[in-house]
């Protein structure tokens, strides 16, 4: 029993060592099986690839028969370029044969020459020797060789005899600065700049040359030119002059491209504005560096009040986006908006001598012409009374700054049940310093249907609801953007300077009884120093000449080319329409000098910018019919000298 029992136990362990061999071989069939399986997928996959690829290449052999079936030349090419290469053969010998006998037209001609200029016993080697020159025929017939120097009598012509004058063209102004640019990068591959970059690089331009300014100011030294500002602006960042003038002409070209897509589209006023201070623009709308001045003075005005008030009311300076004139690809451009009072104070505090009665009737009719309104506003009740608002805001403002006392004087009297009188408001405009006020912006919307005369009295309870306790909290408030308040800083001033170049004009006219219009506009240097003279008897001869060589500068800055050409030396001949160019003056001229004259002779203290002589308060009249006007720059100029009235017929501003 114990052998059977250790034959069973070793046949048992046999038996478990075959079962554990057969599972082994299991495992290595399946494994075997998988990668059999394995195999065969990447066999049919390299039959795919190798069928596509043959399928490729048939394709592209297909393709390559067909090239070769295209450019084989067929019988009738082939004889046709023979045909050709025959023509083109001849063609050649009959010009070999013909400059052959041309060569021998010249010799033949040659030697004739030279038999004529020849002189008895000289030989060929001497006649050799002569200076250049040309046989021309003398009166009496005899032929003469008359030397001449070819490299000074290469072209005889200058550059202006190749350029042609286009008489209907607006005459254009470009300063000497800007001539040398353009001729150093003319026919160059100047990038020119976007417009969105432009009026964004505008901002920037403005805030630096404040600060330049400061600095020139600083050291007592002239403030520059806003063409050789830029220069001097991109130096720093470009580190080469070429790179920083380079720059400023990409300014000019994108400028210029706008200038010709004025039919399709108008020049965003941001960018008018600019090229204006640029001096890139037509004769009459050039503004001289003083005007730059005022208006940046303008805008630091403005942003220090907007800055101050958003202090006050714990906001951030508001900016939206100006849609009133559209880009050239209608875009609304993103700029500062300011309200219309604090755009009257930063603008009054900027003109010169705070501005006469000619400056702030013009900068108000320019703020009415630029004051937006919210439409979604339930105050605002329609654009018939939007002029109105702004002289509202203007009131309430001067009468929180404490600067109305006549006005709030009135105010109390109605609200005490006592009448006012137009005379009195009138009065009380002019003492809130608001002069040239039109008579029609409120007197319509204060007084009653039937009130007539300079006598009638302001209705008390459209007074007490427009003027009155609360009433401000009724009144929609209305803004300008900057650049809007900008122009209107500038226009104002230059309402004043075309008043007194008006003067000019008509103390000529009556001087040289001239009865045309270009002659009595045209100047000689004895009329300019007789109407200056007659203006300001003690003006030096020095500074009376001074002015006359600017007013030249100015007159050889314009142009009428066709393509906006302009020579570098400018047009030193007379236009032959006679209004610009060599020696030529008009007034327009005049205006252009006296724009950087009038503001720079005056030490104006920018501290008290503003705030009017005590005198003023008195003598200038609101009222625009029948009063005396005095400008301020004479006021300024000159404070103990007779001034002579103005034309005593003041028409409204007009509007651009």
């Amino acid at each position: 029993t114990q052998q059977e029992l250790a034959s069973r136990k070793a046949s048992q362990e046999s038996m478990a060592e075959t079962q554990a061999e057969i599972e082994q071989l299991r495992n290595d069939l399946a494994a075997t099986q998988q990668q059999n399986s394995e195999l065969k997928k990447q066999l049919s996959m390299a039959d795919d690839i190798k069928q596509a690829e043959i399928r490729s290449y048939q394709d592209k052999i297909e393709w390559l028969k067909d090239e070769l079936a295209r450019l084989h030349p067929d019988d009738g090419s082939v004889e046709g370029v023979g045909y050709l290469m025959d023509t083109c053969a001849k063609l050649l010998m009959d010009l070999e044969e013909e400059s052959a006998r041309q060569t021998t037209i010249l010799r033949d001609m040659g030697d004739y020459t030279l038999s004529i200029v020849k002189e008895a016993g000289e030989s060929n080697n001497d006649v050799a020797l002569h200076r250049p020159g040309r046989v021309i025929e003398l009166p009496d017939g005899e032929l003469v060789l008359r030397p001449y120097n070819v490299a000074e009598q290469a072209t005889q012509v200058m550059e202006t005899d190749l350029l042609k004058v286009d008489v209907d063209a607006p005459v254009r102004f470009r300063t000497p600065m800007v001539r040398q640019l353009l001729a150093t990068f003319q026919g160059r591959d100047v990038k020119k700049m976007l417009v969105k970059d432009l009026e964004a690089e505008i901002d920037r331009l403005y805030t630096a040359k404040t600060s330049a300014d400061n600095e020139a100011d600083a050291a007592s030294l002239p403030r520059a030119e806003l063409a050789a500002f830029l220069v001097e602006f991109y130096l720093e960042q470009f580190g080469t002059v070429t790179g920083a003038q380079e720059r400023v002409c990409s300014i000019l070209s994108c400028i210029r491209s706008l200038e010709r897509q004025a039919h399709l589209a108008p020049l965003p006023l941001k960018v008018s504005l600019f090229a204006r201070f640029l001096q890139f623009c037509n004769v009459k709308e050039v503004l001289p560096l003083p005007l730059l001045n005022i208006a940046l003075q303008a805008r630091r005005f403005a942003n220090a009040g907007r800055h101050k008030a958003a202090e006050h009311s714990g906001t951030k300076p508001m900016l939206s986006f100006q849609g009133r004139r559209p880009t050239i690809n209608q875009a609304k451009d993103e700029e500062t908006q300011i309200g219309i009072p604090h755009a009257w104070d930063a603008a009054t505090k900027a003109l010169p001598a705070g501005g006469s009665v000619i400056s702030r009737r013009e900068l108000f009719a320019g703020l009415m012409r630029f004051a937006t309104f919210s439409a979604d506003d339930p105050k605002n009740v329609g654009p018939e009374m939007n002029d109105f608002f702004v002289l509202l805001l203007i009131i309430h403002d001067r009468l929180r700054r404490e600067a109305a006392p006549k006005m709030r004087f009135l105010i109390s009297k109605v609200e005490n049940r006592g009448t006012v009188t137009c005379d009195e408001f009138r009065d009380a405009l002019r003492d809130a310093q608001l002069l040239g006020i039109e008579d029609a912006i409120w007197r319509s919307k204060l007084c009653p249907p039937a009130a007539l005369g300079q006598q009638a009295t302001l209705a008390d309870a459209l007074v007490v609801e427009y003027l009155g306790g609360g009433s401000l909290n009724k009144i929609p408030r209305g803004h300008v953007t900057e650049s809007q308040m900008l122009w209107a800083t500038v226009e104002a001033v230059e309402a004043e300077i075309r008043d007194r170049i008006e003067g000019f004009r008509k103390i000529h006219r009556v001087s040289k009884e001239a009865q045309d219009e270009q002659k009595a506009n045209k100047l000689t240097y004895y009329d300019f120093k007789a109407i200056l003279q007659s203006s300001d008897s003690g003006m030096s001869s020095s500074t009376i000449r001074s002015k006359f060589i600017s007013s030249v500068e100015a007159s050889r800055s314009c142009f009428q080319y066709e393509g906006d050409a302009c020579p570098i030396a400018g047009s030193l001949e007379a236009a032959p329409n006679q209004l610009y160019g060599g020696d030529v003056v008009t007034l327009q001229h005049m205006r252009v000098a006296l724009s950087k004259n009038l503001i720079r002779e005056q030490a104006l203290d920018w501290s008290t910018a503003g705030k009017l002589q005590m005198g003023d308060k008195s003598d200038p009249q609101n009222s625009p019919s029948g009063q005396s006007v005095t400008s301020s720059f004479q006021n300024q100029a000159k404070p103990n000298s007779p001034v002579a009235p103005s034309s005593p017929s003041m028409k409204s501003p007009r509007n651009r």
